[in-house]
């Protein structure tokens, strides 16, 4: 489930045979790929895909509504959130979830112990600040404003675009944090 939080989505669309629906994880690792696949597989009995260099995917109905209806865990990135059963979870489930999550969305700073982690869903922000300090965990959360697309992708925007990116949340947890 966190490395779904980090880096999955779920996603229906219209076809000439009907709905299609997929739950997506991205990795640009191989061996989160890899593992993506052996838990879709062993633990939904689901048989997913390598979409791209990047993607993983399972097609069908099921898993969509696992973590869109059932845990109620989002959809796409502006609207993620911690399950209810993670929240109330053992401090166990809370550290599997964050592993996930910091696995899949996390960074370490080279020769330093600091891990960093973006989002842009204020719920999750909120969640994983609340999974963190039942665990003892201090955190930092640093906002970043949107800014300008065109400024940042200047190959991918015209000159004229005004769209903008979303408030990032970024996430620093460092030695000096450790309670």
């Amino acid at each position: 489930l966190g490395y779904y939080a980090a880096e999955g989505f779920t996603r229906t669309q219209e076809s000439k045979k009907g709905t299609i629906h997929q739950t997506t994880l991205c990795g640009t690792e191989s061996e989160a790929r890899e593992l993506y696949m052996e838990v879709l597989a062993s633990a939904f009995g689901v048989q997913p895909y390598i979409e791209n260099d990047a993607k993983v995917t399972v097609s069908g109905r099921l898993l969509r509504v696992l973590f869109t209806d059932v845990l109620d865990a989002g959809a796409g990135v502006a609207n993620k959130q911690v399950p209810e059963c993670v929240l109330r979870g053992s401090p166990e489930i809370l550290s599997a979830y964050l592993s996930g999550y910091f696995s899949g969305d996390g960074s370490v700073e080279n020769g330093r112990l600091v891990i960093n982690a973006t989002t842009v869903s204020e719920t999750l922000k909120e969640d994983l600040i609340a999974l963190l300090t039942r665990l003892g965990i201090k955190s930092r959360v640093d906002i970043q404003e949107p800014i300008l697309l065109k400024n940042k992708f200047p190959d991918y925007y015209d000159e004229d675009d005004q769209k903008r990116s979303a408030t990032r949340y970024v996430f620093t947890i460092s030695s000096e944090d450790a309670v």
